[in-house]
């Protein structure tokens, strides 16, 4: 399991020994850009995987950090958070027609004050060197949707436009698509929160020697729990109950492969 907390700092920089925060910008002297017609809006950053000090590498994304133009009170405008691969890492950077899409997760949008980042949880998704973050979402024409720091270059930054209600999943394929420093327009806030992958051979295996249960790893677990540790948080439900026992017995019992 893919152990992760929930506080991270700004830019591709270290939030605890298991977390990375991957950012294009810093949060500040963001401001909002409109769609100038009814459109289907692909818009996202692309990162290359960074490595722990220990050499394992940042390559499974947990979660999803956006920021929007403003605040969808109602919380019923869907969106699609998007996370696509680059599998041949060449040049340029990022390359919509190789983009190979990994993960999609469908949700509605989440409520926060004009400029505040949400956090989307995904199902844990691995990547490899080059990789892309997106959001998918219809716009209004005149609708403040995309929220962008000004301030930075936009060179990792890219939008693609469809007719709404259609969204295109190829990127390659998509009717608009535009490198933001092309046409002068910054950076997406749009971020990504991703850790190194377990050295366990289950979500019981928390502690060394990884690839043995015993008492050890019966340890671990009860002392995370009884701490509020997120490691005793085995189902991801970011709470400690019942079921993060049982899920610790099961793994337990149902030994390494």
């Amino acid at each position: 399991m893919c152990r992760v907390v929930a506080s991270v700092s700004l830019f591709a920089s270290f939030a605890h020994a298991d977390t990375f925060l991957y950012a294009a910008e810093d949060g500040g002297n963001s401001d909002s850009s409109l769609s100038q017609f009814d459109a289907n809006v692909t818009w996202g950053n692309t990162f290359t995987v960074e490595t722990a000090p220990d050499g394992s590498p940042y390559d499974t994304i947990t979660t999803v950090q956006l920021a929007l133009a403003r605040n969808f009170a109602d919380g019923t405008r869907s969106i699609e958070i998007l996370v696509y691969d680059d599998p041949d890492d060449a040049a340029p950077e990022f390359d919509p027609a190789r983009a190979v899409l990994v993960s999609r997760t469908t949700t509605t949008v989440i409520p926060t004050p004009d400029g505040e980042p949400a956090d989307y949880a995904i199902a844990p998704t691995t990547v490899a060197g080059r990789f892309f973050i997106a959001v998918n979402m219809d716009a209004l024409q005149g609708e403040p949707v995309l929220r962008q720091d000004f301030f930075e270059p936009g060179d990792s930054s890219w939008t693609f436009y469809n007719p709404a209600g259609t969204p295109q999943l190829v990127l390659g394929d998509s009717l608009f698509i535009g490198n933001n420093i092309d046409f002068g327009t910054g950076t997406w806030v749009v971020r990504a929160v991703a850790c190194t992958a377990d050295p366990g051979c289950n979500d019981a295996d928390l502690a060394e020697p990884f690839g043995v249960l015993d008492l050890a790893d019966v340890q671990a677990f009860v002392g995370a729990f009884t701490t509020g540790d997120p490691l005793a948080d085995l189902t991801g439900d970011g709470i400690l109950d019942l079921a993060d026992v049982q899920a610790f017995v099961g793994a337990f019992v149902a030994g390494c492969p």
